[in-house]
């Protein structure tokens, strides 16, 4: 079903029971099974952002978003319909969940102008003791290559949650650009995110330091070495072009997917499956390309350093 926000804030699940006894139990969820169709068909040959496969869970201790209506369900035999919020609140989510909105506009965009998503930005999970966190590691939000035109793209992705400075920033690209955070690469230097410092310091990482390989097979592991070394190479000959894809809104649809209701009944699932898509209208001002003026409007911040030449390709050892 394709979710509009200027027509449908809902979605139904019918729920099927036969001589049931029931609780009354209100508390009913829902579980993402995976992928739907369309994006089932891009994540075939592109490594999609992974974190895509759950459902958003929103702050800690804040209300949950996309709710399910709080209705029981009846004792006996029938059929019913329960209500699901699709569309939500943007502040009921983390920064991440509402950043990762922009990250799958930019996935669509370019996979289906022909570009293949080779990697995104690659996370690293740090346990102590008995808790885990995930932190950024290195690369970028995405990394798209065309095969038949030998070019890249690389994306990164910026939301926010306020309709009206999403319009300013499509009216000023000099707005964007000061959305770029101030780093340090590894040998030192001050950068910008997406100078061409940054991104090669950030590929050369993803390379140096590869993660998420645990469980994949040795061809999958060599594959995403590949991956890696061809980011690095379009990285270090400043080949292809630096975007910055922005998105921003005060409401948000679930993720796209296929999904299941579990009523609180005992943790009963529903017989039936509820593929969500949504619409994918887009802006051209939403893409703004990085270039020459962008690199000139470095040069005179004082937290970024000159940056050096091009320069060949140089593997480690």
């Amino acid at each position: 079903m394709a979710i509009n926000p200027e027509t449908a804030k809902h979605a139904v699940f019918i729920v099927d029971y036969e001589k049931w006894t029931s609780s009354g139990a209100r508390e009913h969820r829902i579980v993402r099974l995976g992928h739907n169709a369309t994006w089932a068909k891009l994540a075939e040959k592109s490594r999609l952002e992974p974190s895509w496969n759950s459902i958003p869970e929103g702050k800690s201790k804040g209300k949950k978003p996309f709710p399910t209506e709080e209705t029981p369900v009846n004792s006996g035999t029938g059929s019913m319909e329960l209500k699901w919020k699709v569309w939500d609140d943007a502040n009921k989510l983390t920064n991440n969940e509402v950043e990762l909105y922009s990250v799958m506009r930019a996935e669509k965009r370019y996979i289906d102008e022909g570009f293949k998503k080779l990697g995104s930005k690659y996370v690293q999970t740090l346990t102590r003791g008995s808790a885990s966190i995930d932190v950024e590691n290195c690369g970028v939000d995405s990394f798209f290559w065309h095969e038949g035109k030998q070019t890249c793209v690389f994306c990164e992705s910026k939301f926010t949650r306020s309709p009206a400075k999403f319009e300013s920033w499509k009216a000023d690209k000099r707005r964007v650009w000061q959305l770029m955070g101030r780093y340090k690469t590894g040998d030192g230097n001050r950068c910008r995110q997406m100078s061409w410092s940054w991104i090669r310091d950030r590929a050369r990482k993803a390379l140096l330091r590869p993660v998420g390989l645990a469980g994949l097979s040795t061809d999958q592991k060599a594959s995403g070495v590949e991956q890696c070394v061809r980011m690095l190479q379009a990285a270090n000959d400043r080949r292809g072009k630096r975007m910055v894809n922005i998105f921003g809104a005060a409401e948000v649809p679930v993720y796209p997917g296929i999904y299941l209701v579990v009523l609180g009944e005992a943790g009963a699932p529903s017989v039936n499956e509820l593929p969500v898509e949504w619409p994918f209208p887009m802006d051209d001002k939403e893409f703004i390309e990085l270039g020459e003026d962008f690199d000139n409007w470095l040069q005179s911040q004082s937290s970024h350093d000159a940056e050096p030449a091009p320069s060949s390709i140089i593997l480690p050892t």
